[in-house]
């Protein structure tokens, strides 16, 4: 059983990677949520190329509700300050060389992508980025649907699961 989870583990992290290089982690520009929606660079730079116009629809106020196992979390509104918007509706809060992190609406959970080194390192940078953006505790960060996954990388087998600061989370 523990077999097969790390196998499908796996190659949703492959699928993950190949997918996020594919794109060049380009950012998306969710500056207005109703006009078009434009790659952007790192630095801000005029976009590269347009993307296809996707609405996004941005809930008011600074604060939102994310239902979770039966009860809920009060999370700073972080669609105002996306970094980019991918497939399938996922919204990337942040992007860059040490990690990301998203949030697929359709499935209410949030993916933390490190692919920093060292890697306990990055993942702990990215740890405290998640609480800051949401603006929660570890408790709260508990109670959301998360999954950290690091890489295989220089022979060390990758990881995913919970936070590291959670019950059975990634060291």
């Amino acid at each position: 059983m523990l077999l097969s989870w790390a196998i499908v583990a796996a190659c949703v992290l492959i699928g993950l990677i190949f997918w996020w290089r594919a794109t060049g982690g380009a950012k998306i520009d969710l500056t207005n949520s109703t006009a078009s929606h434009e790659a952007v660079s790192d630095d801000g730079s005029a976009p590269a190329q347009p993307s296809a116009s996707t609405p996004l629809d941005v809930p008011p106020g600074d604060t939102i509700l994310l239902g979770t196992k039966g009860l809920s979390v009060e999370v700073k509104n972080f669609y105002r300050d996306a970094a980019g918007l991918g497939e399938g509706g996922t919204i990337f809060l942040v992007q860059n060389s040490d990690y990301s992190i998203s949030y697929s609406p359709a499935g209410n959970e949030f993916t933390v992508m490190v692919t920093g080194l060292p890697a306990d390192s990055a993942r702990a940078k990215a740890e405290a980025d998640f609480l800051n953006r949401l603006g929660i505790a570890e408790q709260q960060a508990c109670r959301l649907a998360a999954t950290v996954i690091i890489p295989m990388h220089d022979g060390v087998p990758g990881q995913s699961g919970p936070f590291s600061f959670c019950s059975g989370g990634v060291q």
